[in-house]
């Protein structure tokens, strides 16, 4: 794990995801609020990414309450979301208000492209950052990069900024789940 000050999009492999901090909460139009730091970025980079993502929480929250319909579930896995994050076995509360860790929206660092995904960090947008759930997500990321050794992954430091918490906080969360992955570069400025 290596912590730079650099660009978070900076393209440098073909194989890399690129991960923002997130927040749960959706907007009215079921868009999900991202409207600070990295997450801004992104929608910046990718218009309407906020409104995909969002109405993909709300799927896979109505797929996980019906228990698995195999086809709503096949459908979402057509949009390149990837559902194994979440404990399908038991039920879970509405995505509405928060999603569960790491989301990867786009399996295209698995193609030999670039990714996008979400790594959440608090609940709601106007909360503080919560050490617990940084570590929850960095256990889920740890997890999917000993599943893809090959994939390059560059994050925002997560929690800092808009998040309220200090880097010196933050970093020994990460360090304790993630230190092991060369592959792995967190930004920031």
């Amino acid at each position: 794990m290596q912590i730079l000050r650099t660009e978070l999009f900076r393209y440098t492999q073909p194989n890399t995801l690129f991960l923002v901090s997130a927040n749960g909460k959706l907007r009215k139009d079921m868009s999900l609020v991202m409207g600070r730091g990295a997450a801004l970025q992104l929608t910046k980079k990718i218009p309407g990414f906020d409104k995909r993502v969002g109405l993909l929480l709300v799927e896979m929250d109505e797929v996980l309450i019906n228990r698995i319909d195999q086809q709503k579930l096949n459908a979402v896995k057509q949009l390149g979301f990837d559902p194994d994050w979440y404990n399908v076995q038991q039920p879970v509360q509405m995505i509405v208000d928060y999603f569960r860790y790491f989301v990867l929206i786009a399996q295209r660092p698995l193609e030999n492209r670039a990714g996008v995904g979400l790594f959440q960090v608090k609940k709601r947008w106007d909360e503080a950052a919560l050490l617990d759930l940084i570590e929850k997500s960095a256990v889920h990321l740890s997890q999917y990069m000993t599943q893809n050794p090959h994939v390059n992954v560059r994050m925002n430091l997560p929690g800092v900024g808009n998040g309220r918490l200090k880097r010196d906080e933050v970093i020994p969360v990460l360090e304790k789940k993630l230190s092991q992955f060369d592959k792995l570069t967190i930004c920031y400025r």
